[in-house]
């Protein structure tokens, strides 16, 4: 039988035995860490491709506030992130004629309703209007080549949605919209479901208002957005929306869509890295006013920075490039982007 004190000679031993492991591992992660270091400064990573050479200039609509505003850094950390010094830059797939694309049209917009006659507008925009002359008119213009497409509809001074009589709750509006796109073959695959996005408005004056609650509410915009990509998340011109947006109202007969926005590009696997700037550099650029301004509510003009990230930027008209931006997110709700490839790889 083992006596207290071998058992505890015993104890120590494995106690040794154990922190000499750890130990040994601890110095082989050391040791691996410094290689990898002597190793990064004897043979630096090469620099980024740059394969597609200079890059044009996103061009950012008209900012959401004219109000001069001053910027202090209020992050977690108490400081800015430290961004990588390149990040990928891929090119869209742009949308190709075809034979039969307004045969494929046709089928579309009768998924959604739209039957009958079409009027050509244009080379590629098709119109057509809905025929129940007892629903609320509807009006579609379609573009028979990229498949983009509106909807709009008098819906702000119909009395049925007034009414919101069948309005749906935030779930069953999310569903309204998908059965809407799905009915048109146009819910495209890269739209990641989870960052599916609802707001509530009513309607003041003819106008859409947010609304704070369903039981003041007479539209729900849903909001469709593209899954992230290279890890990072997408953004777009409203920064509370993207470029494919279904409004869901009441009416006599349930839920219906009274209005659709709908503008997608297809991003192809094809990249290039390029060189991108420092969330300082970034910052200056806010500070100086450098920078589009997305979303602010106006409520007081000293913007406390909380969040800096990299995203990737999806404009509402057609681009070649998917470029990398700066996205900066404050109190006001505030939210700003700048490119982030460097001027030095940007044509002005």
């Amino acid at each position: 039988m083992a006596t207290l004190s071998s058992t505890t000679a015993w104890t120590r031993k494995i106690i040794k035995l154990v922190s000499i492991g750890a130990g040994a591992i601890l110095a082989v992660i050391l040791l691996y860490r410094i290689a990898v270091f002597v190793k990064q400064q004897i043979t630096p990573p090469p620099p980024p491709t740059v394969a597609f050479g200079k890059l044009p200039e996103i061009a950012f609509p008209q900012n959401q506030t004219d109000e001069i505003l001053s910027y202090s850094i209020d992050t977690i950390t108490g400081a800015l992130p430290v961004f990588p010094d390149r990040a990928n830059v891929y090119k869209t797939i742009a949308a190709a004629p075809e034979l039969l694309a307004l045969n494929n049209a046709i089928q579309k917009v009768s998924g959604a309703g739209f039957e009958g006659p079409y009027t050509q507008t244009s080379e590629t925009l098709y119109e057509w209007n809905t025929t129940d002359t007892s629903a609320l008119p509807k009006k579609m213009v379609f573009n028979i080549f990229s498949s983009d497409f509106n909807v709009t509809s008098p819906f702000l001074s119909d009395s049925k949605v007034l009414s919101a009589n069948n309005l749906p709750n935030e779930t069953a509006a999310v569903s309204t919209a998908q059965d809407f796109l799905s009915g048109m073959s146009s819910l495209p695959q890269d739209v990641d479901r989870e960052k599916t996005q609802v707001s509530l408005f009513s309607i003041k004056n003819g106008m859409l208002a947010p609304s704070t609650s369903l039981s003041n509410t007479q539209v729900i915009e849903v909001s469709f957005f593209q899954r992230d990509l290279n890890g990072l998340s997408v953004v777009y011109p409203d920064a509370k929306a993207s470029t494919m947006n279904v409004f869901v109202a009441g009416g006599d007969r349930g839920p219906q869509v009274v209005q659709a926005d709908f503008f997608h590009q297809n991003i192809a696997s094809e990249s290039a890295t390029y060189p991108i700037m420092t969330s300082q550099e970034a910052f200056d650029r806010l500070k100086n006013g450098e920078i589009y301004i997305a979303s602010y509510d106006g409520q007081n003009k000293k913007i406390s920075i909380n969040e800096v990230f990299l995203a990737y930027y999806l404009s509402g008209e057609a681009q070649e490039f998917v470029l990398p931006v700066v996205v900066f997110q404050g109190n006001n709700g505030f939210t700003a982007y700048t490119t982030a490839v460097k001027d030095d790889w940007i044509q002005k």
